[in-house]
Protein backbone atom coordinates (compact mmCIF):
# COMPACT_ATOMS: atom_id res chain seq x y z
CA UNK A 1 0.00 0.00 0.00
CA UNK A 2 2.83 2.40 0.88
CA UNK A 3 4.47 1.67 -2.48
CA UNK A 4 1.22 2.55 -4.30
CA UNK A 5 0.93 5.83 -2.39
CA UNK A 6 4.54 6.68 -3.23
CA UNK A 7 3.93 6.05 -6.93
CA UNK A 8 0.79 8.21 -6.80
CA UNK A 9 2.71 11.04 -5.13
CA UNK A 10 5.46 10.90 -7.76
CA UNK A 11 2.90 11.05 -10.58
CA UNK A 12 0.98 13.95 -9.06
CA UNK A 13 4.00 15.73 -7.55
CA UNK A 14 4.12 18.62 -10.07
CA UNK A 15 0.45 19.42 -9.36
CA UNK A 16 0.51 19.24 -5.52
CA UNK A 17 0.82 22.70 -3.97
CA UNK A 18 -0.62 24.36 -0.89
CA UNK A 19 0.90 27.82 -1.17
CA UNK A 20 -0.98 30.99 -0.35
CA UNK A 21 -0.86 34.15 -2.44
CA UNK A 22 -0.91 37.26 -0.26
CA UNK A 23 -1.61 40.76 -1.56
CA UNK A 24 0.90 43.10 0.11
CA UNK A 25 -0.28 46.33 -1.52
CA UNK A 26 -2.70 47.60 -4.17
CA UNK A 27 -2.10 50.77 -6.19
CA UNK A 28 -4.70 52.31 -8.47
CA UNK A 29 -3.82 54.23 -11.64
CA UNK A 30 -6.82 56.33 -12.61
CA UNK A 31 -7.87 56.42 -16.26
CA UNK A 32 -7.42 60.21 -16.18
CA UNK A 33 -3.66 59.62 -15.84
CA UNK A 34 -3.41 57.25 -18.80
CA UNK A 35 -6.29 58.26 -21.05
CA UNK A 36 -7.95 54.92 -20.32
CA UNK A 37 -5.79 51.81 -20.22
CA UNK A 38 -6.36 48.10 -20.74
CA UNK A 39 -4.45 44.80 -20.98
CA UNK A 40 -1.44 45.90 -18.89
CA UNK A 41 1.87 44.04 -19.22
CA UNK A 42 4.56 44.27 -16.53
CA UNK A 43 8.12 44.88 -17.75
CA UNK A 44 10.83 42.32 -16.85
CA UNK A 45 12.41 44.79 -14.45
CA UNK A 46 9.03 45.66 -12.91
CA UNK A 47 9.55 49.41 -13.25
CA UNK A 48 6.99 50.16 -15.96
CA UNK A 49 3.85 48.84 -17.63
CA UNK A 50 2.86 48.56 -21.25
CA UNK A 51 -0.80 49.56 -21.66
CA UNK A 52 -3.10 49.65 -24.66
CA UNK A 53 -6.66 50.34 -25.79
CA UNK A 54 -9.56 48.00 -25.09
CA UNK A 55 -9.24 46.71 -28.69
CA UNK A 56 -5.42 46.35 -28.42
CA UNK A 57 -4.80 49.44 -30.55
CA UNK A 58 -1.52 51.24 -29.81
CA UNK A 59 0.97 50.96 -26.97
CA UNK A 60 1.88 53.32 -24.16
CA UNK A 61 4.53 53.10 -21.47
CA UNK A 62 3.51 53.92 -17.90
CA UNK A 63 6.47 54.56 -15.59
CA UNK A 64 5.60 53.29 -12.11
CA UNK A 65 8.01 55.66 -10.36
CA UNK A 66 7.37 58.94 -12.20
CA UNK A 67 3.81 58.15 -13.37
CA UNK A 68 4.83 59.46 -16.79
CA UNK A 69 2.87 58.17 -19.79
CA UNK A 70 4.68 57.87 -23.13
CA UNK A 71 2.95 57.03 -26.40
CA UNK A 72 5.09 54.38 -28.13
CA UNK A 73 2.96 53.52 -31.16
CA UNK A 74 -0.61 53.83 -32.40
CA UNK A 75 -0.36 50.68 -34.50
CA UNK A 76 -3.40 48.40 -34.61
CA UNK A 77 -2.99 45.17 -32.60
CA UNK A 78 0.28 46.37 -31.01
CA UNK A 79 -1.16 45.85 -27.53
CA UNK A 80 -1.89 42.15 -28.02
CA UNK A 81 0.71 40.31 -25.93
CA UNK A 82 3.82 42.41 -26.67
CA UNK A 83 7.07 40.83 -25.51
CA UNK A 84 10.26 42.23 -23.99
CA UNK A 85 13.94 41.62 -24.46
CA UNK A 86 15.59 40.46 -21.23
CA UNK A 87 16.81 43.90 -20.18
CA UNK A 88 13.38 45.45 -20.75
CA UNK A 89 14.86 48.07 -23.07
CA UNK A 90 13.22 46.79 -26.25
CA UNK A 91 9.82 45.35 -27.11
CA UNK A 92 8.48 43.22 -29.95
CA UNK A 93 4.89 43.85 -30.98
CA UNK A 94 2.40 43.01 -33.71
CA UNK A 95 1.37 45.39 -36.46
CA UNK A 96 -1.93 44.55 -38.16
CA UNK A 97 -2.75 45.93 -41.62
CA UNK A 98 -5.52 45.45 -44.19
CA UNK A 99 -4.87 45.22 -47.93
CA UNK A 100 -7.10 46.51 -50.74
CA UNK A 101 -9.34 43.46 -50.39
CA UNK A 102 -9.65 44.06 -46.63
CA UNK A 103 -7.64 40.93 -45.84
CA UNK A 104 -5.69 41.13 -42.58
CA UNK A 105 -1.93 40.60 -42.36
CA UNK A 106 0.40 40.82 -39.36
CA UNK A 107 4.01 41.94 -39.21
CA UNK A 108 6.37 42.23 -36.21
CA UNK A 109 8.34 45.30 -35.17
CA UNK A 110 11.03 45.85 -32.58
CA UNK A 111 11.21 49.17 -30.72
CA UNK A 112 13.89 50.56 -28.44
CA UNK A 113 12.00 52.00 -25.46
CA UNK A 114 14.57 54.73 -24.75
CA UNK A 115 14.99 56.32 -28.17
CA UNK A 116 11.88 55.06 -29.99
CA UNK A 117 13.88 53.58 -32.88
CA UNK A 118 12.13 50.77 -34.77
CA UNK A 119 13.02 47.94 -37.11
CA UNK A 120 10.97 45.29 -38.86
CA UNK A 121 11.42 41.79 -37.48
CA UNK A 122 8.95 39.98 -39.74
CA UNK A 123 7.31 41.12 -42.95
CA UNK A 124 3.51 41.18 -43.18
CA UNK A 125 2.09 37.66 -43.34
CA UNK A 126 -1.37 36.12 -43.45
CA UNK A 127 -0.01 32.80 -42.17
CA UNK A 128 1.44 34.07 -38.87
CA UNK A 129 0.07 32.59 -35.61
CA UNK A 130 2.38 33.59 -32.73
CA UNK A 131 5.92 34.32 -31.58
CA UNK A 132 8.18 34.00 -28.57
CA UNK A 133 11.54 35.32 -27.41
CA UNK A 134 14.32 33.02 -26.26
CA UNK A 135 17.57 34.66 -25.18
CA UNK A 136 16.50 37.71 -27.22
CA UNK A 137 16.02 35.71 -30.42
CA UNK A 138 12.53 36.02 -31.95
CA UNK A 139 10.95 32.72 -33.00
CA UNK A 140 7.88 33.08 -35.23
CA UNK A 141 5.33 30.42 -36.12
CA UNK A 142 3.89 30.87 -39.61
CA UNK A 143 2.77 28.54 -42.38
CA UNK A 144 3.29 25.52 -40.06
CA UNK A 145 7.00 26.30 -39.59
CA UNK A 146 9.21 28.25 -37.20
CA UNK A 147 11.53 31.01 -38.38
CA UNK A 148 14.13 32.76 -36.21
CA UNK A 149 15.23 36.40 -36.29
CA UNK A 150 18.03 37.94 -34.24
CA UNK A 151 17.48 41.09 -32.21
CA UNK A 152 21.15 41.17 -31.16
CA UNK A 153 24.43 39.66 -32.34
CA UNK A 154 23.75 36.47 -30.41
CA UNK A 155 23.97 33.13 -32.20
CA UNK A 156 20.61 31.56 -33.07
CA UNK A 157 20.03 28.47 -30.93
CA UNK A 158 17.51 25.65 -30.96
CA UNK A 159 14.01 26.73 -29.94
CA UNK A 160 12.92 25.31 -26.59
CA UNK A 161 9.14 25.68 -26.93
CA UNK A 162 6.51 27.84 -28.57
CA UNK A 163 2.80 27.15 -27.98
CA UNK A 164 0.18 28.61 -30.30
CA UNK A 165 -3.28 28.08 -31.77
CA UNK A 166 -3.69 26.92 -35.36
CA UNK A 167 -7.09 25.92 -36.72
CA UNK A 168 -8.47 26.12 -33.15
CA UNK A 169 -6.01 23.45 -31.98
CA UNK A 170 -3.02 23.61 -29.64
CA UNK A 171 0.24 23.43 -31.57
CA UNK A 172 3.61 23.01 -29.86
CA UNK A 173 6.85 23.86 -31.65
CA UNK A 174 10.14 22.50 -30.31
CA UNK A 175 13.20 23.10 -32.40
CA UNK A 176 11.95 22.57 -35.96
CA UNK A 177 9.31 20.02 -34.92
CA UNK A 178 5.59 20.81 -34.94
CA UNK A 179 3.20 18.72 -32.83
CA UNK A 180 -0.58 19.13 -32.57
CA UNK A 181 -1.67 18.58 -28.96
CA UNK A 182 -5.17 17.39 -28.11
CA UNK A 183 -5.27 17.10 -24.30
CA UNK A 184 -9.07 17.51 -24.29
CA UNK A 185 -9.78 15.86 -27.64
CA UNK A 186 -9.50 16.85 -31.28
CA UNK A 187 -13.08 18.14 -31.34
CA UNK A 188 -12.33 20.78 -28.67
CA UNK A 189 -11.68 24.42 -29.56
CA UNK A 190 -8.62 25.81 -27.73
CA UNK A 191 -7.70 29.41 -26.84
CA UNK A 192 -5.32 31.38 -24.57
CA UNK A 193 -2.37 28.95 -24.33
CA UNK A 194 0.88 29.76 -22.56
CA UNK A 195 3.88 27.89 -21.14
CA UNK A 196 4.97 27.98 -17.50
CA UNK A 197 8.25 29.79 -16.75
CA UNK A 198 9.98 26.46 -15.99
CA UNK A 199 8.73 25.03 -19.33
CA UNK A 200 7.12 22.02 -17.64
CA UNK A 201 3.42 22.79 -18.08
CA UNK A 202 0.94 24.63 -20.28
CA UNK A 203 -2.26 26.45 -19.40
CA UNK A 204 -5.06 26.86 -21.92
CA UNK A 205 -8.82 27.29 -22.19
CA UNK A 206 -11.26 25.01 -23.96
CA UNK A 207 -14.34 26.80 -25.30
CA UNK A 208 -17.37 25.86 -23.23
CA UNK A 209 -15.37 23.65 -20.83
CA UNK A 210 -13.10 25.95 -18.83
CA UNK A 211 -9.38 26.33 -18.26
CA UNK A 212 -6.87 23.50 -17.81
CA UNK A 213 -3.23 22.86 -16.94
CA UNK A 214 -1.42 19.97 -18.65
CA UNK A 215 2.16 18.84 -19.00
CA UNK A 216 4.25 20.43 -21.75
CA UNK A 217 3.46 17.36 -23.89
CA UNK A 218 -0.28 17.88 -23.43
CA UNK A 219 -0.77 15.02 -20.96
CA UNK A 220 -2.78 14.73 -17.71
CA UNK A 221 -5.06 17.80 -18.05
CA UNK A 222 -6.26 19.24 -14.72
CA UNK A 223 -9.37 21.44 -14.62
CA UNK A 224 -9.06 24.90 -13.05
CA UNK A 225 -12.74 25.67 -13.60
CA UNK A 226 -13.82 28.91 -15.25
CA UNK A 227 -10.83 31.26 -15.58
CA UNK A 228 -10.75 33.62 -18.54
CA UNK A 229 -7.54 34.91 -20.16
CA UNK A 230 -5.26 32.76 -17.93
CA UNK A 231 -1.63 33.72 -17.33
CA UNK A 232 1.12 32.19 -15.23
CA UNK A 233 1.93 33.52 -11.76
CA UNK A 234 5.17 31.68 -11.12
CA UNK A 235 5.22 27.96 -11.89
CA UNK A 236 2.58 26.76 -9.45
CA UNK A 237 -0.28 29.22 -9.92
CA UNK A 238 -2.39 30.62 -12.73
CA UNK A 239 -4.10 34.00 -12.65
CA UNK A 240 -7.16 34.95 -14.68
CA UNK A 241 -10.63 36.49 -14.56
CA UNK A 242 -13.84 34.92 -13.35
CA UNK A 243 -16.16 36.85 -15.64
CA UNK A 244 -19.93 36.53 -15.97
CA UNK A 245 -22.28 38.17 -18.45
CA UNK A 246 -26.01 38.31 -19.11
CA UNK A 247 -25.67 37.69 -22.85
CA UNK A 248 -25.16 41.35 -23.69
CA UNK A 249 -22.53 42.72 -21.30
CA UNK A 250 -20.40 41.81 -18.29
CA UNK A 251 -22.21 41.86 -14.97
CA UNK A 252 -19.24 40.84 -12.82
CA UNK A 253 -15.59 39.86 -13.09
CA UNK A 254 -12.98 39.21 -10.43
CA UNK A 255 -9.26 38.49 -10.66
CA UNK A 256 -8.52 35.07 -9.18
CA UNK A 257 -5.46 32.94 -8.53
CA UNK A 258 -5.77 29.15 -8.86
CA UNK A 259 -3.18 26.53 -7.88
CA UNK A 260 -2.24 24.25 -10.77
CA UNK A 261 -3.80 21.26 -9.03
CA UNK A 262 -7.11 23.14 -9.17
CA UNK A 263 -7.63 22.78 -5.42
CA UNK A 264 -7.04 26.33 -4.18
CA UNK A 265 -8.70 29.47 -5.55
CA UNK A 266 -8.27 33.01 -4.21
CA UNK A 267 -9.89 36.32 -5.21
CA UNK A 268 -7.33 39.16 -5.18
CA UNK A 269 -9.36 42.01 -6.71
CA UNK A 270 -12.12 44.19 -5.32
CA UNK A 271 -15.32 42.17 -5.77
CA UNK A 272 -17.31 45.41 -6.14
CA UNK A 273 -15.51 46.20 -9.42
CA UNK A 274 -15.47 44.54 -12.83
CA UNK A 275 -11.79 43.56 -13.13
CA UNK A 276 -10.20 41.96 -16.20
CA UNK A 277 -7.10 40.74 -18.03
CA UNK A 278 -4.43 40.25 -15.36
CA UNK A 279 -0.74 39.68 -16.04
CA UNK A 280 2.17 39.02 -13.70
CA UNK A 281 5.80 40.11 -13.63
CA UNK A 282 8.45 37.56 -14.57
CA UNK A 283 9.46 37.08 -10.93
CA UNK A 284 5.84 36.65 -9.78
CA UNK A 285 5.90 39.57 -7.34
CA UNK A 286 3.64 41.98 -9.22
CA UNK A 287 0.21 41.61 -10.80
CA UNK A 288 -1.47 44.21 -13.01
CA UNK A 289 -5.02 44.30 -14.35
CA UNK A 290 -7.63 46.79 -15.56
CA UNK A 291 -11.22 47.42 -14.59
CA UNK A 292 -14.01 48.02 -17.06
CA UNK A 293 -13.55 51.81 -16.76
CA UNK A 294 -9.93 51.73 -17.91
CA UNK A 295 -8.32 52.13 -14.49
CA UNK A 296 -5.20 50.04 -13.85
CA UNK A 297 -4.38 48.25 -10.60
CA UNK A 298 -0.88 47.14 -9.62
CA UNK A 299 -0.62 44.55 -6.83
CA UNK A 300 2.49 43.48 -4.96
CA UNK A 301 2.05 39.84 -4.02
CA UNK A 302 3.86 37.20 -2.01
CA UNK A 303 3.63 33.45 -2.59
CA UNK A 304 4.22 31.37 0.53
Amino acid sequence: MKKKLLVLFVLLGPFLHAQNVTCLSRTKVNSTETGGAYHPTVSPTGDYLLITGDNYAGLKKYDLATKEVTQLTKTANAGYEPKFTKDGQSIIYRKATLNDRHLRSVSLEQMNIKDGSKKEIMKASRDFSDFTLQNDIVYMAKANKVAAQKTTQKKVEKLNYLITIENQQLVLYKGSKRVVLSPNGKDASYIWPSISPDKKNIVYTVAGKGTFVATIKGKNPVSLGHLGAPKWLGNNHVIGMNDKDNGDYLVSSTIEVVSIDGQKRQVISDTAEISMYPTASADGTKVAYNNVKGDIYILKVSIQ
